[in-house]
């Protein structure tokens, strides 16, 4: 079995790679930079959404599939493709992210994307792209929203600077 490992080619592109077995991202990365290195890797595909993405990109599952979806920010969009680097949805917002979405998986249910723009538009979307909730909290500091449980009650609070 192989792991994909995600190495940033340029800030205007996604590239994934296919590494042997048992080898973390950090080495993979390590041993990228270092070529008296040797390690196997191949292309599996590139996509290039035609903006540029300042926000980290996740790996979830969000439909429930057995296999990870990719979720990026980039613009005013929440990007989602999936393994073979096909576009699955695309949300479109009334300011830019700066940032990458925050995810909250859950048991028996499809994960639940945050994120804020830089208008202050919160948005809450399921694993589908839909709109759960949307909250105009006001300009924010770009920064990415954060999920925990604050008081220890077991109820998951969504933290947006």
């Amino acid at each position: 079995m192989r792991r994909r490992v995600r190495v940033p080619e340029t800030l205007h592109r996604c590239v994934w790679w296919r590494a042997a077995a048992g080898q973390s991202l950090l080495v993979a990365l390590t041993l990228l930079s270092v070529p008296s290195l040797a390690l196997e890797v191949e292309t599996l595909w590139v996509a290039n959404p035609d903006m540029v993405m300042e926000g980290a990109a996740m790996v979830v599952d969000l439909d429930g599939d057995g296999d990870d979806e990719i979720v990026t920010a980039a613009y005013e969009n929440i990007i989602v493709v999936d393994g073979s680097g096909e576009e699955c949805w695309r949300f479109d917002s009334r300011g830019r992210y700066s940032t990458c979405p925050a995810v909250l998986e859950r048991a028996g249910a499809s994960p639940l994307l945050y994120a804020c723009d830089n208008t202050g538009m919160f948005t809450c979307l399921d694993g589908a792209g839909n709109v759960v909730w949307q909250a105009d909290v006001g300009n924010v500091f770009c920064a990415s929203p954060v999920i925990a449980d604050l008081n220890g009650d077991g109820v998951f609070e969504v933290i947006q600077g």
